[in-house]
């Protein structure tokens, strides 16, 4: 969905052809709305440490309703009577063409009063655009905190499936703590914005990382210190039964000091230990074949192929399945056939040979990727 910075990388591009939306315009006077219809949301879920001790209770609380699990046996992402709350609240939208916010008293999550607003903050240029949000950077005035506001144009919010992600992206960051993974410090709204505001990242995308190299590789030392720190947040989540379902060079930010924060949880989703999906999502040249033939499978198969891909691009300047168009690229992937351009350490390319690989049941797993330094 969005990133911190923007790119125009062919192979890049939106999810899926079902997924792909014009770039939203920019709207220069956020600061100027009326700062009275402003909410915050108050998420009051449980707390998650990076150790993962909290398994299994990632919880946020609804009004009056249920509880919406992350994790646990038998556990679904979200309840039968919340889904139906949103398809009877996208249901009167589409009948009226219109639609009103706040979104997420659609499903009941307990809202209150926010004191901030865009009035409360400086906010700068736009840093980073996607399908329908963009992200400015701000200075928080009181604090005098940079940040990262993501502002969501309510126009384009106009589907249930748009509706649930941003839930999920709110619910999620609002629930886990990781120094790999950003912060996000509060949610208000405007009459024509809802708006997230989160951990600024001073520092560069992996992708522009990439970019500013030479021959678009980095050496084995650098490479090894982004791929564990990327792999540690990504078992974090799998232990909490979370799975980003988009991680990509854009979507892996580094800070000043070289730290990874893995941004941009709008396909996420929360799934039980044993809870398989097959819903065709994420962007093309990190997608797993089980993705692309629409397969039902684990969450984490598809991430530990995603890792794979992250990797071979960071040790050889290229992905390793290309393609004309999507058609070409997907039969390349399915077919699970590719080469390395560089030589590159046998230990280095023995994890990744073991992380791109067709078959689900011999892909390596997220706990022994981290046992390989």
């Amino acid at each position: 969905m969005l990133a911190h910075t923007t790119t125009n990388n062919d192979n890049h591009k939106a999810s899926s052809k079902a997924q792909k939306e014009e770039s939203p315009s920019s709207v220069s006077n956020l600061s100027k709305e009326i700062p009275q219809n402003l909410t915050n949301i108050n998420l009051n879920g449980s707390l998650l440490n990076a150790n993962g001790s909290s398994i299994g209770k990632c919880s946020l609380a609804a009004k009056n309703v249920v509880s919406i699990k992350c994790s646990g046996k038998d556990q679904s992402p979200m309840t039968k009577i919340v889904d139906d709350q949103l398809k009877e609240a996208m249901n009167k939208t589409i009948q009226k063409k219109e639609f009103s916010f706040p979104i997420l008293s659609k499903v009941d999550l307990k809202l209150r009063i926010s004191p901030n607003g865009p009035d409360d903050f400086i906010i700068g240029k736009t840093i980073g655009k996607g399908a329908y949000a963009y992200v400015n950077i701000a200075i928080h005035k009181e604090s005098r905190t940079k940040m990262a506001l993501k502002i969501y144009e309510k126009s384009k919010l106009n589907t249930a499936q748009r509706i649930r992600g941003v839930i999920n992206e709110i619910t999620i960051l609002t629930n886990i703590s990781h120094p790999n993974i950003v912060k996000i410090y509060e949610v208000f709204e405007t009459e024509n914005h809802l708006v997230l505001a989160e951990e600024f990242v001073g520092g560069t995308s992996l992708l522009n990382l990439l970019k500013s190299k030479y021959d678009r590789r980095l050496d084995e030392s650098e490479a090894k210190g982004i791929f564990h720190e990327m792999a540690s947040a990504v078992q974090f989540l799998h232990l909490n039964g979370i799975a980003h379902r988009d991680l990509k060079l854009e979507n892996v930010l580094l800070d000043e000091n070289s730290h990874v924060k893995l941004i941009d949880f709008g396909f996420s989703t929360c799934l039980g230990p044993a809870k398989k999906i097959k819903i065709f999502c994420g962007t093309p040249s990190y997608m797993a074949p089980e993705i692309i033939l629409k397969k039902e499978h684990l969450g984490q198969s598809a991430y530990i192929w995603a890792l794979g891909v992250l990797l071979f691009a960071m040790m050889n300047g290229c992905f390793p399945f290309k393609g004309s168009d999507d058609d070409e690229l997907y039969s390349q992937i399915v077919d699970g056939y590719f080469i390395y351009p560089y030589i590159i350490p046998n230990k280095i390319k023995s994890l990744i040979s073991s992380m791109i690989l067709v078959d689900t049941d011999k892909r390596i797993k997220i706990d022994e990727v981290q046992l390989i330094r």
